[in-house]
């Protein structure tokens, strides 16, 4: 579950570096959820003990619109969600805050 967790939170680095490498509005958002996913990442990554850089980079992506990031940072959320039932301690703690952090993404697109 951590895996596929890491997972989503590189395809949504690579959505945001994407979208931010051309103009973009509110580009201090964008950094600011940059960051955020980078967190979660790393959070994930020490959770399943893996050293920093042994994962692989975000995949590359064509740049979504603000619109298509605000449904990716949904749907991130409530798959965090699901996982985070499935799981329990720290492992369900962690992937149910990434899920919280990720709603607020969302409505911060709007």
């Amino acid at each position: 579950m951590l895996f596929a967790a890491a997972a989503s939170e590189r395809a949504l680095i690579a959505s945001i570096d994407a979208l931010r490498a051309r103009p973009a509005p509110s580009p201090a958002i964008l950094r600011q959820l940059r960051a955020d996913h980078v967190a979660h990442l790393q959070a994930l990554e020490a959770a399943q003990g893996v050293r920093n850089g042994s994962t692989p980079p975000p995949p590359r992506v064509s740049a979504p619109s603000r619109a298509r990031l605000r449904a990716l940072e949904q749907q991130a959320s409530t798959r965090a969600a699901t996982r985070a039932l499935r799981l329990n301690g720290r492992d369900a703690v962690l992937l149910a805050s990434i899920s919280a952090c990720e709603a607020t993404h969302a409505e911060l697109l709007t």
